[in-house]
């Protein structure tokens, strides 16, 4: 890969070295602004905004594997006899990242009036992808 990247693309020098920082980042606050995109037909769009965990919610997620898919209900019912989310949105939990194992959520805040879930379903799958 590299020799193609040297001497067929490039034609310059590269020098590799060992990564030494290590990048880690945290929400500490409700994001001020929602995050918006659109699909190129402009038909959907898609709304995101970061939350901070509850404390102790991080370290119930790895602890009691609530990421893993089998653990659906017991996630659910965690969230809302230990943390105090409602049913809804205790049940709305789509993903967990990094690599469907990390402690980032991603939820469906969408509300049956406003959103045709049908249609948001079809979305769901490249969604998460994303995620």
């Amino acid at each position: 890969m590299f020799h193609d990247l040297r001497k067929l693309y490039a034609e310059i020098e590269i020098k590799l070295s060992e990564p030494f920082v290590k990048i880690c980042e945290t929400v500490v606050e409700t994001s001020s602004a929602k995050c918006f995109s659109e699909t190129p037909n402009r038909k959907n769009q898609v709304a995101l905004i970061a939350e901070p965990y509850e404390k102790g919610l991080s370290q119930a997620i790895t602890d009691l594997g609530l990421f893993k898919k089998e653990n659906t209900s017991l996630l659910a019912d965690t969230l809302v006899s230990q943390f105090d989310w409602d049913d809804l949105t205790a049940s709305s939990v789509w993903a967990f990242g990094p690599d469907k194992t990390g402690n980032n959520m991603l939820i469906d805040y969408t509300l049956e009036g406003e959103v045709d879930k049908q249609k948001l379903d079809l979305v769901k799958g490249p969604v998460v992808q994303g995620f």
